[in-house]
């Protein structure tokens, strides 16, 4: 896994990182930015309009603030995808962790790029 902590000593800003308010009101500002944490914030999880195959398992998130929710309760991506419901009627997909490392590699390339 990648090393995706940072402080803000590293010239990063907060606007700059795609996912850090979701990460930040999940953990507080006073907490390093993790860079896994906040690319599954904003990349982690998509909204689907229906199920592909009935036979899964759907739990339900507490609040609608789904990247909030997906932190504050330790969502990982797992080997294969994973289906939420939210109180306001919406499935959330979380995906795979093949899927997620494609998208953190991509998502670190563009951070630091972003950072020069």
């Amino acid at each position: 896994m990648f090393l995706t902590t940072i402080g803000f000593s590293y010239g990063y800003s907060q606007s700059d990182i795609p996912g850090a308010d979701s990460f930040q009101k999940a953990f507080g500002a006073e907490v390093a930015l993790n860079l896994e944490k906040c690319c599954f914030a904003e990349y982690g999880w998509h909204i689907a309009l229906e199920l592909k195959n009935d036979n899964v398992q759907i739990q339900n998130l507490q609040g609608n603030d789904i990247a909030v929710e997906l932190l504050v309760a330790s969502i990982t991506p797992q080997t294969s995808e994973q289906y939420f419901n939210t109180p306001d009627g919406r499935l959330v997909v979380v995906s795979s962790f093949s899927t997620f490392q494609k998208i953190l590699s991509r998502y670190l390339v563009n951070v630091n790029a972003t950072n020069k």
